[in-house]
């Protein structure tokens, strides 16, 4: 079993190499859904850490259909993490009608060297035939597929995952969103999984603004003083409830 960390932060990737993680992903803006991280955070990871770092390409949230300059800049920011040691690039591109934007995924594919991981985010989850959409990625080259089964968790999404599991044995599938301890056998023993992915985080609280009622972001509703960072005591319940289940020798 191999697990993935979500990861926005130096504290964040100081806690997950405190054990066995195999993979890292890379990000910035964990509550927007992930997006480009500082490539000054990769340089520092890579200062003290082996783990491989996939790095998130995102230059906005809300969407998955970029314009020419978004695409350009995104083709920039590959290229400078690649610079700069990252194992993979993790990406995805969607055409306005919700399906996989093929020509840019092959634009890619050519741009990323084969022994840098391709991997292709949850923009997969909001196509509405999620195998075809697979077998797209397949044949564009990807590695992975992050995905929750085009649910809003893993575990809503388990039957379209197990079914992802059986049918491509060409493109690794990892299931993502809303695993934790407590569902994570029954998850991996109903669809086979292999790896997990999350950011088993808590949220944690910036209290030097909280004296004054200013909002920098406009949106009355956005708290500026909470976010997200890996927990090392919901990390270390996860893999104890693996080993204890599936083995150590099975267990990162």
């Amino acid at each position: 079993m191999k697990l993935e960390i979500c990861i926005a932060s130096a504290k964040s990737a100081e806690i997950a190499s405190e054990f066995a993680i195999d993979r890292l992903e890379l990000n910035s803006g964990l509550e927007l859904g992930g997006l480009t991280p500082d490539i000054a955070l990769l340089d520092y990871i890579k200062s003290f850490s082996e783990i491989p770092v996939m790095c998130m390409i995102r230059p906005r949230p809300s969407g998955f259909c970029y314009n020419k300059s978004e695409f350009m800049m995104m083709r920039r920011s590959i290229d400078n993490f690649l610079s700069c040691g990252t194992d993979g690039i993790v990406i995805g591109f969607l055409k306005n009608n919700a399906t996989i934007d093929r020509e840019k995924c092959l634009e890619i594919r050519k741009a990323v060297p084969e022994n840098i991981d391709l991997v292709f985010h949850r923009a997969f989850d909001f196509t509405e035939d999620l195998t075809e959409s697979a077998k797209i990625l397949e044949d564009c080259g990807f590695t992975r597929i992050l995905t929750s089964g085009g649910e809003y968790s893993a575990v809503a999404g388990k039957e379209k995952i197990k079914k992802l599991i059986e049918s491509f044995k060409h493109i690794e599938i990892l299931p993502g969103a809303g695993i934790n301890p407590e569902n994570c056998l029954e998850f991996i023993k109903y669809t086979r999984a292999k790896q997990l992915h999350g950011t088993f985080s808590n949220c944690r609280r910036d209290l030097s603004t909280s004296g004054n009622k200013l909002n920098l972001t406009g949106f009355k509703d956005y708290d500026e003083n909470s976010y997200l960072e890996t927990s090392s005591e919901k990390l270390k319940s996860l893999i104890m409830k693996l080993k204890s289940d599936l083995g150590s020798k099975n267990v990162i």
